[in-house]
């Protein structure tokens, strides 16, 4: 009896050791960036005070988080006129972004 009692502990305790993937995600981290023109090509806008770049492709992709084996998860939006960018509901991870 007491090694049967040892092997079911010693399963439940390496069951609950095992790495699983989450199920829920615990909060929610949102990104938010001003895209801006540096290089003089794009005028200031006088009430901004920079050149903010309208219509930018933005693309972040996460550094922890995985669609397949070998792909980031990844999240695109696009700038608005004020150049601003927003990704809401995000995992809590090191993010890298293009533009």
């Amino acid at each position: 009896m007491y090694k049967y009692s040892l092997m079911i502990i010693t399963a439940v305790f390496l069951y609950c050791c095992a790495e699983h993937m989450p199920s829920q995600q615990d909060g929610g981290l949102v990104y938010r960036v001003i895209i801006t023109d540096k290089s003089g090509m794009l005028p200031t806008d006088p009430d901004l005070g920079y050149a903010p770049v309208g219509d930018a492709k933005v693309i972040l992709i996460s550094k922890s988080y995985y669609e397949t084996m070998n792909k980031p998860r990844s999240f695109i939006a696009r700038s608005g006129q004020t150049g601003l960018v927003e990704f809401n509901n995000l995992a809590g991870s090191g993010y890298t972004m293009q533009v």
